[in-house]
């Protein structure tokens, strides 16, 4: 796998928008000539760039440099993360490569745009290193600070990298930046905290969060698959593939950070991809996993590269022909508003809330509007809702992962009336509860058949139970535990 340093060379090269890099810098074989790039963001990261060129071409090795001089300038105006500090050109006329200490032929400091020479050291390629380590070590989080032993996140619990070393607060803010684009790292100093999406070739796709605490930076980057994995790879039930095989409506998945509702809604995009002709535009923030047209054409659209916000999305997408809209999150009235709206007029919608359960989601969507729309509002929603997905992880029994845990709403008569009377909405549980003939599970059954299948043990479940005691009478009805027997 390349290093960090590498990776970041052939994204620099390939910014040089190809014929006018390839009028100014022809590459030629390492034994004819050298040029070591020296570059930093705000602090630095040294030997990021190194690549071999021909600077000494018929005009001499001046105008050769001249070349050099001109394709950086424009790198720096239009990549302005890339501050080039200082550059070194050597070539070795006896047909080899030039070693480091060798570079004496010209030695140009670019001081005369503004930079000043910097030589400190920064390893970038650890952050790369640690990310290949959560890969192996199974983990799905990885935690930097300043001053802090880097911790991975395996099966739920945050176990610390104690023979890892800790990084210092300028070696921490120097491995943010060097993940970050121009206008992501401009948001970054700006707003002190951003989201966005890391790559790392032959490894996967990272989502990032980078932050300010106690006045340095920290990161937590969450490891997501390139591809969906599949309804059944998941181990979800059949009415989760089922929503996801609606024509129009709204099918919401919820639950707490880290729960694996991005996982979740992929495969429900990858089923609708791989059985349905259409077009789906999906709305995120950042594009986590990618996917490849089959019968569907899918446009995947990143919030802060493809479009400003989630609302200004929404606002636009009826105009792109959508049969199918995934909304990452619906975070603010606009973005609900426009999700009803799309639902109402014959499109699907699917999306996010963080709520724990089918009743909270209910009355989260209704209190995003004034008092005076609310009725309205219930009435819409228990029109278009076609389903709830509660969503929570749950340790397996053999301690080597975790498993979906799930409150399975899907609309019918009944849960209708409930969503529009307001007296009858705290009644929902106990209609889902009655509702298997739909497909439809609270969090205590689905424990209880997770804990019949011996794939989470007895222990695990209660803590997990929405109600422990009516947990306990279902394994007892089911025979699982003994009746008295203490359910742990």
């Amino acid at each position: 796998m390349p290093h960090l340093w590498q990776s970041r060379a052939q994204g620099v090269r390939q910014r040089g928008r190809g014929v006018q890099r390839e009028r100014l810098l022809q590459e030629r074989q390492p034994s004819q000539g050298i040029i070591e790039i020296f570059v930093r963001k705000q602090l630095v990261v040294e030997g990021i760039v190194q690549h071999e060129f021909d600077c000494n071409r018929d005009e001499g090795s001046g105008f050769g440099q001249l070349q050099i001089f001109r394709w950086l300038r424009w790198c720096i105006h239009f990549e302005h993360h890339t501050q080039v500090v200082g550059l070194k050109v050597g070539t070795n006329h006896d047909g080899e490569a030039p070693k480091r200490r060798e570079l004496s032929t010209s030695s140009i400091l670019l001081a005369r745009w503004g930079f000043e020479p910097y030589t400190a050291d920064v390893d970038s390629t650890n952050l790369d290193r640690l990310l290949v380590l959560l890969a192996e070590l199974g983990g799905s989080d990885l935690h930097i600070k300043a001053d802090a032993v880097p911790r991975v996140r395996i099966s739920g619990a945050l176990r610390p990298l104690i023979d890892e070393p800790r990084f210092t607060a300028e070696e921490t803010l120097g491995m943010a930046e060097s993940m970050m684009q121009p206008d992501i790292l401009e948001f970054f100093h700006k707003h002190h905290e951003v989201d966005f999406a890391y790559s790392v070739p032959g490894l996967g796709r990272f989502r990032v969060n980078a932050y300010y605490q106690r006045a340095s930076v920290a990161m937590a980057m969450r490891l997501v698959r390139t591809s969906a994995a599949t309804v059944s790879d998941l181990g979800l039930p059949e009415t989760v593939t089922r929503l996801a095989e609606e024509q129009r409506g709204l099918v919401l998945l919820t639950g707490p950070t880290g729960c694996g509702k991005t996982t979740t809604l992929a495969a429900m995009i990858d089923h609708i991809n791989h059985t349905r002709a259409c077009h789906v535009v999906t709305i995120e923030d950042p594009v986590e996993f990618l996917h490849v047209d089959d019968l569907a054409t899918i446009d995947q659209r990143e919030v802060g590269f493809d479009t400003d916000s989630f609302s200004s999305a929404m606002r636009v997408v009826l105009r792109q022909d959508p049969d199918v809209i995934l909304v990452g999150e619906m975070r603010d009235l606009e973005t609900v508003a426009a999700a009803l709206t799309a639902a109402e007029t014959g499109h699907l919608v699917l999306s996010t809330l963080h709520t724990i359960n089918a009743t909270e989601t209910i009355n989260r969507i209704v209190d995003f509007f004034p008092p005076h729309q609310q009725n309205q509002i219930r009435i819409s929603l228990a029109g278009s809702i076609k389903g709830i997905i509660c969503q929570r992880l749950v340790p397996t029994a053999d301690g080597k992962g975790r498993v979906p845990s799930l409150e399975l709403l899907v609309s019918n008569g009944r849960i209708q009336q409930a969503i529009i009377d307001p007296i009858q909405t705290s009644d929902i549980e106990a209609v889902i509860a009655d509702g298997e003939y739909y497909g439809m599970m609270t969090f205590d059954q689905s424990l209880a058949g997770l804990v019949a299948k011996g794939v989470i043990s007895v222990h695990e479940a209660m803590l997990s139970a929405t109600n422990p005691h009516d947990l306990k009478v279902l394994l007892e009805r089911r025979g699982v535990v003994q009746t008295g027997q203490k359910a742990s």
